[in-house]
């Protein structure tokens, strides 16, 4: 939960990060990075406690956010976790990226969708997947897909904080209640 003293830091870097990318016709990009960092995040307990922990040098949090971070990401990506890291900030990372991905999603109407399948979508199927979502939701969808060996077949969907669980694993986990 933020302090209310924080809140207003967190949308000033996410504004001024925002308006960077814009002027540097980077804001895709950079969200595209933003969101992959925050996945990076949310599946490590480890790497969400350093960046949080105040006790570690932000020289020691630079180095290894350096050996992180893709060679492909966005130049802005690395400023941003260097100016949250040498201003003692670090912990308010997940915000700034929430706040980043709200104002694309406000001002470009543009989302991603974290879709997990069985196999890689296909060129063909993607476009599908990201025509249905885009449709349903009214956004210009981006589809971030990940395999998961555990969805059998079909795809969960998680995008704006729902999951739409169309997999077979689920179908067949519904039938098995019903009978």
């Amino acid at each position: 939960m933020l302090r209310a003293e924080d809140k207003g830091l967190v949308q000033g870097y996410a504004e001024a990060l925002f308006g960077l990318a814009v002027s540097q016709k980077q804001e895709d990009k950079l969200q595209d990075d933003l969101f992959a960092f925050k996945q990076a995040l949310s599946k490590s307990y480890d790497l969400k406690e350093f960046m949080g922990n105040r006790h570690i040098a932000p020289e020691v949090k630079q180095a290894a956010l350096k050996e992180l971070v893709s060679r492909e990401a966005s130049p802005l990506l690395l400023s941003v976790l260097d100016a949250l890291v040498l201003n003692d900030r670090a912990h308010l990372l997940e915000d700034v990226i929430d706040n980043y991905l709200e104002a694309m999603k406000a001002k470009k109407k543009r989302v991603i969708a974290e879709v997990a399948t069985a196999v890689p979508l296909t060129g063909d199927l993607n476009a599908k997947v990201v025509k249905r979502l885009s449709d349903v939701t009214g956004y210009d969808v981006v589809v971030s897909n990940t395999v998961n060996k555990d969805v059998l077949g079909g795809m969960v969907v998680r995008m704006e904080g729902k999951v739409l669980d169309a997999s077979t694993r689920k179908k067949l986990a519904d039938i098995k209640k019903m009978v």
